[in-house]
This record gives structure tokens, sequence and C-alpha cells, in this order.
């Protein structure tokens, strides 16, 4: 499919890079299109952080959220870790947090009273404005992660892995912070989390 067409979009270097060195396919049959968020929907809206906590019972909680479709295994492997490797840390440093994992087919053989699992919501966006920080423990996977850039358009700090923050670029004014040791994610967490709530 490459090869019978004219021209082909690429979202990140790392994409632009995959083509040329695995696919052959000449620069001048490249074209850069980056991915755009609607600012118009994922923007900063403390009136829906009130409305989703109250729903959630969960007003005066520390909120960590993680999203997407939970029968992709990238994400299987990301609920694992947060399980196993984050939630044990933060909840002994923060005992009130909260993890909200969203997105569709959760697992339903996992109980745990700091892990909330909603399924699939309709609006995304309300559940990033509801968090106080938004995580992205991935180690697989692929494409620019469109969770980081519409947190960031919703003023959300984000901890991700280099992985899990592929193809992004960001300033030093924006709020990604990068750990692939786990013990430093989740102190990185706790950090924010405290920054916050000690105010």
């Amino acid at each position: 499919a490459y090869k019978m067409v004219d021209k082909t979009l690429y979202i990140s270097e790392t994409d632009k890079t995959t083509l040329i060195k695995f696919f052959n396919i000449p620069q001048n049959k490249l074209t850069y299109s980056p991915y755009i968020v609607d600012t118009k929907k994922f923007k900063k809206n403390n009136s829906t952080r009130q409305k989703i906590r109250r729903l959630l019972g969960l007003e005066h909680t520390p909120i960590i959220l993680f999203f997407g479709p939970l029968d992709y295994q990238p994400n299987k492997e990301a609920v694992a870790l947060i399980l196993t490797k984050v939630a044990p840390f933060v909840s002994k440093k923060i005992k009130r947090a909260q993890f909200l994992i969203v997105g569709k087919n959760p697992p339903t053989d996992i109980v745990s009273k700091n892990i909330i699992f909603t399924g699939f919501v309709d609006k995304i966006e309300d559940y990033i404005n509801a968090s106080d920080v938004v995580i992205v423990p991935l180690l697989s996977g692929g494409g620019v992660r469109t969770k980081i850039l519409e947190s960031l358009a919703c003023k959300k700090p984000i901890i991700s892995t280099s992985i899990g923050a592929e193809g992004i670029s960001t300033n030093p004014s924006q709020n990604l912070f990068i750990h692939d040791d786990f013990t430093d994610f989740a102190k990185s967490l706790t950090v924010i989390l405290k920054k916050i709530y000690e105010k």
C-alpha cells in the first residue's frame, strides 16, 4: 500500500524513521501531519471537575488517571504496572489516593480499595478534568499518545515512560515528566500530589 500511493502522512519523527528504514519510502513521498487536539473540547473545566468527583464520591480525594481501551495489550501491561509497581508505593505515602482507570473492557478479576475501573465513558475530557495527575506507564505500542496531548490541553501534569511519550515534543514549561524507572515514576507522582494537596 505504501508503494502504491503518492504521499504518506506521518505524525511523528519516529513514524518517519520507521517508514524510511523498514519500508524504504523515499522522503519526498512523506508529509508531516501533526495530531491536533480540539481545544474547545479538551480544556480546563472546574465545574466538570466537581461534577465527576461528586458522581464518584471523591470530592476531596487525590485522583490519578489512566485511560484507554483495556483490551489493548499495551494498556493491559500498563494496568499490571499500576497494580504492582505504582499504586503500592503511592498508597503508602498518600493513603487517600485513588487510581481511576477509564476504558472499555476493564478486567473483572481485579479488586483493590484504591483502584476504580469505570468502564467506557462518553466524555473522557470530563474525567481528565476530574483528575489531579494523568499517568502513561506504557512499555510497548506505537504512534503518538493522544491521551498525553489531550491531558496537556486540560492543563494536567502527566507522568509517562519514554515509550508512552514517544513522538511528542514538549518544552520545559509543559507538565510532562518522563520516568522509565517505576520507583522514580511513583516518587514523582507522590511529589506532585503532595504539592497539590499541601497548598
